[in-house]
């Protein structure tokens, strides 16, 4: 528990906590409005309710900007697939930091995708199948490449799957 509320904080940079300041100081300022606006009927509601809109809102802003600006990816070459007679996975990327800030470490996330019809849509929201994860430390500036070629562990391999890679 200890350890990933503080790898948690030690991936929080500057931009970040720039747009988490900008967004407590606009939920602030919503607050401080709805006060003021207290003897009226609908706007002091609209904005205690702007105000915790704006509030609750920043760290799904910090994610958006940090995957769509700050630490894009851009994969250039995947042959990654399951291996046919043992119960692991070839990864096999070649990806490019495309960002604006230096990549220190990945994330590459294989989740197993199962037919498309209903019972299977509930299944997963309920009963998700077992992902797999390999975490690589990588030093990339921006607009440069790295390359990746690894196996591990997969026990799902008659399934389908999808391959995320998340990097900050």
């Amino acid at each position: 528990m200890i350890d990933s509320i503080y790898s948690t904080l030690y991936n929080i940079d500057i931009p970040m906590l720039v747009v988490l300041g900008i967004c407590v100081l606009f939920s602030l300022l919503f607050l401080l409005v709805g006060i003021a606006l207290f003897k009226r009927r609908f706007f002091p509601s609209f904005f205690f309710l702007l105000s915790l809109l704006s509030l609750f809102s920043a760290p799904f802003f910090i994610a958006y900007g940090s995957k769509k600006f700050l630490f894009k990816t851009t994969i250039l070459h995947n042959q990654s697939r399951p291996l046919m007679f043992s119960d692991s996975f070839l990864i096999h990327l070649s990806f490019r930091n495309d960002g604006y800030r230096k990549i220190k470490h990945c994330m590459i996330t294989i989740s197993p995708k199962r037919e498309k019809n209903l019972r299977n849509q509930l299944l997963d929201i309920f009963k998700p199948l077992e992902r797999s994860y390999y975490v690589f430390s990588a030093d990339i500036s921006p607009h440069a490449a790295k390359q990746i070629q690894t196996i591990i562990p997969y026990f799902m391999r008659e399934h389908a799957f999808k391959l995320i890679l998340d990097c900050r």
